[in-house]
């Protein structure tokens, strides 16, 4: 009966501890809502983080989340890092950082992709609300380095300068924007990911799409459960506000890092990077 799920009433009747007269139940509601599953949870939660999850216009499908779960596990935590894969030699790497609102406010964090497989794949993660902004450059640089000195995009609004400031004096593979014909002044502010109102919804879309497509391993536990509660009506919002707190942060940080990857298919199709590749890229 269930078998053009795949399984997943199956692993949810497991997962929730329901009996086969239960799931039969509720597999004959999720047919009268037109199979969908955002409306079985919506009008049948079954736990107080379904009933959340599908509140509001919820931005990334459940559905494709819970396909995640295949890949998710632990890793190794050590201090504010998680790393799920240790530095393979040859692999393409790169890193992303969304720099939090200050000490005691929402979390300056970072996420590292692998980028070699044909999916790619998070590595390692990073997240702390009790980290300076100028300090947090040492954390970014530490991951950098881990995997292979790969490039890393700090976000560059707001305190994020203060993270490239010092980034910059401490880590040579720092992302920026190829500007054609500016003069050296102008270059420097442009390091790093700047976050508006035209890239953020492009890197949200373009992240959902590598969750609905199956394009992306995502084995954070963390990442995964705020893909969850993201609003799609915060996609044109820039919020500076340092009331606001425990905003999506891992996940901000992992749409960026996505967005890193045409970036490394211009390292790839150039053969390696020329001096000026250099430049253009780091």
């Amino acid at each position: 009966k269930f078998t053009d799920l795949k399984g997943s009433f199956k692993d949810y009747q497991e997962r929730n501890g329901l009996t086969n007269r239960q799931i039969t139940y509720y597999y004959t509601q999720w047919q009268s809502l037109n199979k969908k599953f955002y409306k079985l949870f919506q009008e049948y939660p079954l736990t107080v983080e379904e009933a959340f999850a599908t509140s509001g216009n919820k931005m990334f499908d459940k559905a494709a989340i819970e396909r995640q779960k295949q890949y998710e596990k632990d890793g190794d935590k050590v201090a504010d890092w998680i790393y799920y894969e240790d530095y393979k030699p040859g692999h393409t790497y790169a890193g992303a950082a969304d720099v939090g609102h200050g000490v005691g406010l929402d979390s300056s964090t970072v996420v590292i992709m692998d980028f070699t497989p044909a999916k790619p794949r998070v590595v390692a993660e990073y997240a702390s609300n009790q980290i300076d902004a100028s300090i947090f450059a040492y954390e970014v640089k530490s991951g950098g380095t881990r995997y292979g000195n790969c490039l890393m995009a700090p976000e560059n609004n707001d305190r994020g300068h203060s993270t490239i400031t010092k980034l910059l004096e401490i880590y040579s593979n720092v992302y920026r924007q190829k500007i054609e014909g500016k003069v050296e002044e102008a270059i420097k502010k442009e390091y790093g990911w700047n976050t508006n109102g035209a890239t953020k919804p492009k890197m949200m879309l373009e992240l959902k799409t590598a969750y609905n497509d199956d394009l992306i391993e995502v084995p954070s536990k963390l990442i995964n459960r705020e893909a969850k509660t993201y609003d799609e009506n915060d996609l044109n919002v820039i919020r500076f506000d340092e009331e606001q707190t425990k905003h999506w942060d891992r996940l901000t940080a992992l749409a960026i890092c996505w967005q890193l990857r045409t970036s490394l298919i211009y390292q790839s199709e150039s053969g390696g990077l020329s001096k000026q590749n250099k430049k253009d890229l780091s």
